[in-house]
C-alpha cells in the first residue's frame, strides 16, 4: 500500500497590498489561491506552470517561510502550520531544499567544507573531524572529488555549484526534498547529468521529491506525477505520460504543443494562446483562464469550474471535461 508523505489541501497565500505604509490593506495579492495535492512517499511530484504563478511560493509556505492565509499540509499525520519551534526545526531536518540559482545560493565567503557541513553542525549529527569525513562522502555521492573539500564556490563552474547544493540539502538526511528549478540557470548539456543525479540518488535513498519547473521537457523526463499551475490554482493533475499523452485542460494542451521536437520533418500544429496572463491582483472572474482559452463558451467567465477526477488519478477543473 502506497504511503502517503505530504498532503496539501485548500492552502492559500494572499500577499497584503497597502496605500501606504502605515495604511489599511487595499488589496491583496493571490499568489497560492486554494490547492489541494498529495505526494507519496518515494514519489516524484512536479509543480509546473509559467513563471509567477505561485509554483515557488508553494515551496516557501511547506517550508515555513512565510504563512499562509487557509489550508493546511499534512506531513506524517500533523499539520506543519501548527508546528511548535522545536518541531518545525526537526521538520526542517526531515525536509530540505535545492535552490533555482547555484550562484546566489552559496555563501562566497564560505568554503565547500562550511557550505555543506552547517547543517551537520546545526543539527547536530557530526563536529570536527567527523564532519569534516562526512563531507567529503558527500561530495563523492554527487560526483565531485574529496579534496574540493578546501575550495570556494567561485572556482567552481555552474553544474559543480549545483552539484554542491544537493550535497549540502542531502547532508542532513532528509526524506522529502523541495527542488525549486535546480537545472534552470545550467547549461543544456549539463542539466540531463543533474538531473540523472538526482534519479540516482532519489532511488539510493529512498528520497522524494517535490520538484518545480516551467521546463515540460525535464518534468517529464524526471517526475512521475506533476501538476499543471496557473494563476495560484491547479488546472490539471495526472501521472506524466497520462498527462503528455492525453492533456484535458486547454491551458496544458497549449503547454505541451511549445515543447521543441528535434525532429525538422516532424509537423506539431501549436496552440497559440492569446493575450497574456492576467493580473494575481485582480484574477478574472469563473475559470481564470477564459480569456485566453482558444475553446471557451458562456458561462466560463460567471462560474468557477469543478477540480474533478475525469479519469483515475487523472484531475482537472475545466467545465468542458466536468460537463
Amino acid at each position: 500500500m502506497t504511503e502517503t508523505i505530504l498532503d496539501v489541501e485548500g492552502l492559500k497565500k494572499h500577499f497584503p497590498i497597502r496605500g501606504h505604509l502605515f495604511s489599511k490593506q487595499v488589496t491583496s495579492v493571490h499568489a497560492v489561491d486554494g490547492i489541494d495535492f498529495f505526494v507519496d512517499k518515494s514519489e516524484i511530484f512536479g509543480l509546473v506552470g509559467e513563471s509567477g504563478c505561485g509554483k515557488t511560493t508553494v515551496l516557501r509556505l511547506l517550508l515555513r517561510l512565510i504563512e499562509p492565509t487557509a489550508g493546511k499540509a499534512i506531513y506524517k499525520d500533523r499539520n506543519i502550520f501548527e508546528y511548535r519551534k522545536s518541531e518545525l526545526r526537526e521538520f526542517r531536518r526531515r525536509v530540505s531544499m535545492i535552490f533555482q540559482d547555484p550562484y546566489s545560493s552559496l555563501d562566497p565567503r564560505m568554503t565547500v567544507a562550511d557550505l555543506v557541513g552547517e547543517p551537520l553542525e546545526i543539527h547536530g549529527m557530526a563536529h570536527g573531524v567527523q564532519r569534516e569525513k562526512r563531507v567529503k562522502e558527500l561530495l563523492e555521492m554527487v560526483g565531485l572529488e574529496a579534496y574540493h573539500i578546501y575550495r570556494y564556490p567561485h572556482e567552481f563552474s555552474g553544474g559543480q555549484k549545483q552539484r554542491i547544493g544537493i550535497a549540502r540539502a542531502l547532508a542532513s538526511d532528509p526524506e522529502l526534498v523541495f527542488a525549486d528549478e535546480p537545472v534552470s540557470s545550467l547549461d543544456i548539456s549539463i542539466r540531463a547529468q543533474i538531473l540523472n543525479l538526482m534519479k540516482d540518488l532519489q532511488k539510493q535513498f529512498n528520497l522524494t521529491f517535490l520538484y518545480v519547473s516551467h521546463d515540460l521537457r525535464t518534468v517529464r523526463h524526471f517526475c512521475d506525477r506533476a501538476a499543471v499551475m496557473y494563476l495560484g490554482q491547479i488546472v490539471e493533475l495526472a501521472n506524466v505520460m497520462e498527462l503528455y499523452n492525453n492533456p484535458l485542460h486547454p491551458y496544458s494542451k497549449a503547454l505541451i504543443s511549445a515543447i521543441p521536437v528535434p525532429d525538422p520533418e516532424k509537423k506539431i500544429q501549436r496552440i497559440i494562446l492569446s493575450g497574456g496572463v492576467p493580473s494575481p491582483v485582480n484574477p478574472p472572474a469563473g475559470c481564470r483562464f477564459h480569456p485566453r482559452c482558444p475553446y471557451g463558451r458562456e458561462g466560463c467567465e460567471k462560474k468557477e469550474p469543478k477540480y474533478v477526477e475525469a479519469k483515475p488519478g487523472h484531475y482537472v477543473s475545466c467545465h468542458m471535461v466536468a460537463d
